[in-house]
């Protein structure tokens, strides 16, 4: 289950990094379709907040559900204006999965974690 723990660090990453990418994709497309861009900004900011989120989540088990929501809730917004830009379906796709795999990975976590303690999670 170590395993799981890196892998969830280095999603959190990327997803930091992918608001970078997005953040360009939003803003150099169509300069004239400010609401698409807008939305896809928000997106962005989403995958920033749940990257962050996520990336500290190594100890604490509501802190992964928070980031899977909102990773969700991007999904929904990128879902929802997909047709103003078309990059949002990818990045919705993304963040479903992402979202998806947090809640699962959190869920699946045992206890609150002590300083130090490697993460246990239930096997059914």
């Amino acid at each position: 289950m170590f395993l799981m723990k890196i892998v969830r660090l280095v999603l959190s990453i990327a997803s930091i990094l992918a608001f970078f990418v997005i953040f360009v994709q939003s803003c150099g497309f169509d300069p004239t379709n400010e609401r698409g861009a807008a939305y896809g900004l928000a997106v962005g900011v989403l995958f920033f907040i749940a990257g962050v989120v996520g990336s500290v989540m190594r100890k604490k088990k509501n802190l992964g559900v928070i980031a899977g929501v909102l990773y969700i809730i991007a999904a929904i917004l990128g879902f929802v204006y997909m047709d103003l830009q078309t990059y949002l379906k990818a990045w919705a796709i993304a963040a479903l999965v992402l979202g998806v795999f947090f809640l699962v990975s959190s869920l699946l976590m045992k206890k609150e974690l002590v300083y130090g303690e490697k993460p246990k999670f239930n096997k059914k």
